[in-house]
């Protein structure tokens, strides 16, 4: 009997024990990480959340992805998914704040960045993808 509880019991926790899945491609892998060396004009480069790597000489920081109400072209309000983008400057020790949408424009150290995605993410942090302007 206590053989037969034993196989009834595994019976119905084995299908709730099945392994954890693999974490799905986000699309965040399809960009190299933003990192020491600024990419070329015309590139690209991903930034994950809570992460702060170098880009033209300056951190950047990506956090608080999220929908907002923000201005629209029409003068009025829209939800959008957005970012806060935090960059430092280690020389003048100055700290700027954006919140970046798709198609906003930020210049980091001298240089010029579109966003081009963001990725709230589901299972992990989420990340943008930044690319260099001429």
């Amino acid at each position: 009997m206590r053989r037969l509880l034993i196989w009834i019991c595994a019976l119905c926790v084995a299908p709730a024990c099945k392994a954890p899945p693999e974490n799905p491609s986000s699309g965040f892998e399809k960009f190299p990480r933003c990192g020491t060396d600024s990419p070329k004009v015309g590139g690209s480069c991903s930034i994950r959340e809570a992460t702060s790597p170098e880009l033209a000489g300056h951190d950047v920081g990506v956090a608080d992805i999220f929908e907002r109400d923000l201005p629209d072209l029409d003068g009025g309000t829209a939800r959008r998914l957005s970012a806060a983008v935090v960059t430092f400057d280690p020389k003048t020790k100055t700290e700027l704040r954006h919140t970046a949408i798709v198609g906003s424009v930020l210049a980091i150290g001298g240089e010029n960045y579109r966003v081009t995605a963001i990725d709230r993410g589901k299972d992990a942090p989420g990340w943008l993808v930044l690319r260099r302007l001429p």
